[in-house]
């Protein structure tokens, strides 16, 4: 059990206190992105129990900070505790930050009422809920006249958990498109073969592989989704006015087609491959067995783990990327101790994501499974960019 400490200079020694704990510390001291973190160091640190992040490190935007804690959650169990001297609840920050998932924050200035805050969130139970509620956005209220206020996507997803429906059952915001990745293009991507499965039906393997499709598409990649289930032959792309031309189509610079389809990979950078339920087809396991990346949808239903122990038996040689959707906190530690025996699997934890063809609610998800083919882009190159297109 350890706590790793994303600090500035100023606050370097605010953890010493607990040294003498059972908690040891890891501190980096500097200044940070903490999106770009998770993504590319996050992982030697997957180990750690807590992670303390000091607001003045941080040179995130607002939405960069949140789409990293978001990348965070999705990926690793470790409690986030958010210090930020001085700031209130009601702030639109802190309560973006409650939004996105965190539970514990510092933000009294008084050195004995800090020790007791940070000693609160490292505490068995974390800080108590009445406390950190106090950072969630407080509804406005009602105008007199009878107007119905529009809900943000972040209440209606509230809403509808509060009736029974299910939706993803940990709370999330819509991360809006960031343009500050780009494709690395001194790296070849020509032909890459990406395989996304299903362990069961009703698992999300086609939205997980559409949206990863236009997420890719959305950098500049040239990008053909290949439907591998039999049954299928895009019968479905009709229901969303996109035209099916002898087994292929094309709709927002993605083309489909089926394996039908005499197409060469080459023709693509990235060939995205909806597999379906793959044990039921040879030639589509075969198929995810030679992909360079590799992708499992499931799901965290009791009588679902049965199929998950199965499928991961059958790909025991292979280095998976596991998506689980529709998992509540408390399962979560219960599927990464099951997938803890074949640690050369990720295990990540999706956002609902409702649009086949919009790829920001996970979008950190896909950034990190396609880390190694893309790259930052420097602001200056980003705005050049946009003046061409306008």
């Amino acid at each position: 059990m350890m706590l790793l400490y994303l600090t500035s200079n100023l606050n370097l020694g605010l953890f010493d206190f607990i040294q003498d704990e059972t908690i040891p510390i890891k501190k980096l001291s500097g200044e940070f992105n903490l999106k770009k973190f998770v993504i590319r160091d996050m992982r030697s640190f997957s180990h750690i129990k807590y992670v303390a992040i000091d607001h003045q490190a941080l040179n995130d935007t607002d939405e960069e900070l949140i789409e990293g804690i978001l990348g965070f959650r999705a990926m690793y169990d470790a409690r986030i505790v958010y210090l930020a001297e001085g700031m209130k609840p009601g702030d639109e920050l802190l309560s973006k930050l409650y939004d996105a998932g965190v539970r514990n924050f510092v933000t009294v200035e008084d050195p004995e009422e800090i020790k007791k805050e940070i000693l609160e969130c490292i505490s068995p139970k974390g800080m108590s809920y009445k406390k950190a509620e106090r950072f969630k956005i407080q509804p406005i209220e009602e105008p007199r006249a009878k107007v119905k206020r529009a809900k943000s996507q972040t209440e209606s997803v509230k809403a509808k958990k509060e009736k029974g429906s299910e939706q993803e059952p940990v709370d999330y915001v819509v991360v809006n498109k960031t343009t500050k990745l780009g494709l690395d293009t001194e790296k070849e991507r020509k032909g890459i073969a990406v395989g996304v499965a299903g362990i069961t039906g009703k698992t999300g393997t086609t939205t997980t592989a559409l949206n990863l499709a236009y997420f890719l598409s959305s950098l500049g990649a040239k990008v053909a989704y290949v439907e591998c289930d039999p049954t299928k032959q895009l019968n479905w792309l009709p229901y969303y006015d996109i035209a099916v031309n002898d087994e292929s189509a094309e709709h927002k610079g993605v083309h489909f087609h089926t394996m039908k389809v005499n197409f060469s990979l080459a023709d693509y950078d990235f060939n995205i491959f909806d597999l379906g339920k793959m044990l039921d087809y040879e030639q589509n396991l075969n198929a995810f067995m030679v992909s360079h990346i590799r992708i499992i949808t499931a799901a965290s239903k009791p009588y679902e783990l049965s199929d998950l122990n199965k499928t991961l038996e059958v790909v025991k040689d292979a280095s998976v990327n596991l998506l689980f959707s529709f998992t509540p906190d408390n399962d979560r530690q219960t599927l990464r101790q099951i997938v803890s025996e074949h640690p050369e699997h990720q295990v990540y934890f999706t956002a609902y994501s409702p649009d086949l063809f919009d790829p920001n609610p996970n979008r950190m998800i896909w950034t990190n499974i396609m880390s190694d083919y893309l790259i930052a882009k420097p602001p200056e190159e980003i705005k050049k960019k946009r003046l061409r297109v306008s």
